[in-house]
């Protein structure tokens, strides 16, 4: 069969027959096709077997896209301690290239973010405890937890306000100042905060602010991004880089002006391509928008990611 008819087949849904033609396949193309089908089937399980009994010819073929499907398989089946052998196993392989040196690189931090992520949902703490870790907190990223776990408490939160708008007034990631930011707004805090965020000046009372995960245009967007795709991969990154991006902005709007919603989807599945090394599909033509703002988009998005992954943030 040709790779043209099986993913006809996976993006008509028909994933049983996308499984029964691809049970002895070997190519990685094929492979793709029924890793995809087993987890749009919800058998994670079956498409981790599947991509970990083949995982070098998956690699070479598409070593980003090989990770991301290892590691997010790996986390939804909170397997943290396989995750961690998973990361010597791509660190022992052969150079591609640069790109791919730096994921490998950064996936120990993903995988213990992940972890502990894991354990916040389990494992909620009193709110002293949790205000006492923020104080003696030496990195962003034990405050960003405990931040995390403080949203499990919101009747508590109204007393923690002082500890919340000093985490907006010292410096610290955009993320902690956005959660910070959230935490506040649950507490229904009246009064204006001041605060400077990713080099902008903000005088603003919480109590007026939406929520992000309330906020109706983002979920509409984040149902129009998967209603542009079938595939399910490229779906959940897009979704996943649109929450960051989301988070990483706050308390300022996503859409510069209405009527950008297919654009600023269609460039957040592009970005997802990009990432997982997928050819171009024409998104511009496809949603009928021009390619040049499609790049501008694009370009101001990942602005944002870089200058957050150098820190400058």
């Amino acid at each position: 069969m040709e790779i043209s008819e099986l993913k006809k087949l996976y993006e008509n849904g028909d994933y049983g027959t996308v499984l029964e033609i691809t049970k002895n396949s070997k190519e990685p193309q094929f492979l793709f096709f029924r890793i995809s089908s087993f987890i749009n089937m919800k058998k994670e399980r079956n498409a981790l077997d599947c991509l970990l009994d083949n995982r070098q010819s998956l690699f070479y073929y598409s070593p980003l896209k090989t990770i991301e499907a290892n590691f997010s398989l790996r986390s939804y089946l909170r397997e943290f301690d396989e995750a961690y052998e998973d990361i010597e196993y791509y660190r022992n392989e052969k150079y591609i290239s640069q790109e791919v040196e730096e994921v490998i690189a950064g996936l120990k931090d993903r995988v213990r973010d992940e972890e502990k992520a894991s354990i916040l949902e389990r494992e909620p703490e009193e709110i002293e405890e949790l205000l006492r870790t923020i104080r003696k907190a030496k990195d962003d990223e034990t405050i960003l937890f405990s931040l995390t776990k403080m949203a499990k408490f919101p009747k508590e939160l109204p007393y923690c306000d002082k500890t919340l708008i000093g985490l907006l007034k010292e410096k610290h990631s955009s993320d902690v100042k956005s959660f910070a930011l959230m935490l506040l707004k649950m507490a229904g805090y009246d009064r204006e905060v001041t605060f400077e965020k990713r080099g902008k000046k903000y005088a603003l009372v919480p109590l007026y602010l939406t929520l992000p995960f309330m906020d109706d245009a983002i979920k509409d967007e984040l149902n129009l991004i998967n209603s542009l795709t079938k595939d399910s991969t490229i779906a959940k990154v897009a979704s996943s880089l649109f929450n960051q991006y989301a988070m990483e902005i706050y308390p300022d709007d996503w859409m510069e002006e209405k009527g950008d919603e297919t654009l600023i989807a269609a460039s957040f599945l592009s970005l997802a391509m990009d990432y997982l090394q997928m050819p171009d599909s024409n998104l511009a033509g496809q949603f009928d928008i021009r390619e040049i703002d499609l790049e501008v988009t694009k370009k101001a998005i990942q602005t944002v990611f870089d200058l957050k992954n150098s820190g400058i943030l």
